[in-house]
């Protein structure tokens, strides 16, 4: 006989910390789960500095394991509570040059509502992009029916025009289109957004006038397209498809951390200007040659280079049949694989557990379950990660580890990052404990200060950076002191 809490996939050390998890649940009939496979090492509990530190660390986590335990790439599934995290992970795997699949799913930026909010952004960065008008000139629906966009085609057709051109000349007294009035109207409102967006003059050859975060917002906003799909319903439900705007609020980060790239690759510039000034003059010539070149930075050629750097996400390589790839999915989707190495993406509160089941014990003894799911997914090493701050919709926010992590303390490994250790304790709590310190002190208190500026830009806290204070609110980092 066979005791049905008998476990043969994953070892003694993994099944100790999701069964402390899973008793909390007062709903669930007990079944202790008795291992098979003693010993093993127990989960390890990551705390990260943010997304992007995370990102990092799993990839190398990825390739310790195929260096020191000889697991291949598909020997190794990466676990999300909602889709949106995924996009930091492929990109940091990428630039490992790791191959993975999102399982019963498309990557980041091939889903629909990405798909949408890029086409808007093409057309905004190029009015001469066919490709995109066709892709979003109706949609959400505005009123342009099939026979309006034929009669549009024809215009662009006989005056050789791109269809967005078309569509504006359409929309002149003459109507040379020969549209309804109905259409017309339609056409006009959908034509004094893009227009408005692109600011004239302004948006071609000035310096950006703001963040690209705050543009792909407003183009997301104005466009009609977030609530678009914050009405549509899910298949099936009665409910607004959530990882949807979960996915376009992650668009929205993806561009503020361009913007700090952005800022960055400025200010090594400026930097590199700087020592330059005791380079012979020739030399500091050829140096600054390039950089002149380029002209000033406008919102446009921001905008442009965003979308390049997404272009490029194509050109990954290609799966190598012989080592498979990692797998990425959803903690719903992890239901009866399994895998040698998992691991489990941003253990917080208001991820996972979800937000949604703060005021429902019931919701939340569902998350518990999802949890307990995607840690028994995991045969011989299982990575908990969590962020000290993350990034929702281009503002950084600090956040709460999850309290699943304290239902199995004792049981799991904790663990940080380089990067989270070096910002862990409040600088002015540091500042405070040196300040006054005998002879000297006012010298330490200086060194502290310094300390304390690094440490918060190893976070990201950096001039050029959206946050979000509990306190004060919504803010762009100008200076750290």
């Amino acid at each position: 006989m066979v005791a049905l809490g008998e476990n043969f996939r994953s070892t003694q050390a993994i099944l100790a910390a999701a069964d402390a998890l899973i008793q909390r649940n007062t709903q669930r009939k007990a079944k202790p789960l008795i291992p098979t496979r003693t010993g093993g090492q127990a989960p390890a509990a990551l705390l990260c500095a943010d997304e992007l530190d995370e990102a990092d660390a799993i990839a190398r986590w990825i390739r310790q394991l195929r260096e020191r335990e000889g697991l291949r790439y598909g020997d190794v599934a990466l676990c999300v509570r909602v889709n949106a995290l995924s996009r930091t992970l492929e990109e940091a795997l990428r630039r490992e040059g790791t191959p993975y699949v999102v399982a019963r799913g498309a990557a980041f930026y091939e889903r629909e509502e990405v798909r949408d909010a890029l086409a808007y952004l093409r057309l905004v960065a190029n009015p001469a992009d066919d490709a995109a008008f066709a892709r979003i000139v109706n949609k959400p629906a505005r009123g342009l029916g099939a026979v309006a966009l034929r009669r549009v085609e024809a215009l662009a057709r006989e005056r050789d025009a791109p269809l967005y051109e078309a569509l504006r000349q359409a929309c002149a007294p003459d109507n040379p289109a020969g549209l309804t009035d109905r259409a017309r109207k339609a056409a006009g409102r959908f034509v004094d957004f893009i227009e408005e967006v692109r600011q004239g003059d302004e948006f071609l050859g000035q310096e950006a006038p703001e963040q690209l975060a705050q543009l792909v917002e407003r183009v997301l906003r104005d466009s009609g397209l977030e609530r678009h799909y914050a009405t549509a319903k899910k298949r099936g439900q009665e409910t607004p498809d959530e990882e949807k705007l979960e996915n376009l609020a992650e668009l929205v980060s993806a561009a503020s951390q361009f913007d700090v790239e952005r800022f960055e690759a400025q200010r090594g510039s400026a930097a590199q200007g700087r020592a330059e000034d005791d380079l012979p003059p020739q030399l500091a010539d050829d140096l600054l040659a390039p950089a002149e070149q380029e002209g000033e930075r406008t919102l446009l050629g921001l905008l442009r280079a965003f979308l390049e750097s997404i272009a490029l996400v194509s050109d990954a390589d290609r799966i190598d049949p012989s080592q498979g790839a990692v797998t990425i999915m959803t903690l719903h989707a992890a239901k009866g694989l399994e895998f040698p190495a998992v691991a489990i993406v941003g253990l917080e509160e208001g991820l996972l557990p979800h937000a949604r089941s703060a005021e429902s014990p019931d919701e939340l003894e569902e998350e518990r379950r999802l949890l307990f799911v995607g840690m028994t997914r995991a045969k011989d090493h299982l990575l908990l990660t969590t962020c000290v701050f993350r990034t929702h919709r281009g503002l950084r926010e600090r956040r709460i580890p999850s309290a699943f992590l304290e239902e199995m303390s004792g049981l799991v490994e904790q663990r940080r990052t380089e990067t989270a250790a070096a910002g862990l304790r409040d600088p002015l709590e540091r500042l405070t404990d040196t300040a006054g310190a005998g002879p000297g002190g006012q010298r330490a208190g200086r060194r502290v200060v310094s300390e304390a500026e690094e440490q918060l830009e190893a976070m990201g806290v950096k001039p050029g950076a959206r946050v979000r204070h509990q306190r004060f609110g919504e803010g762009v980092v100008e200076q750290v002191l």
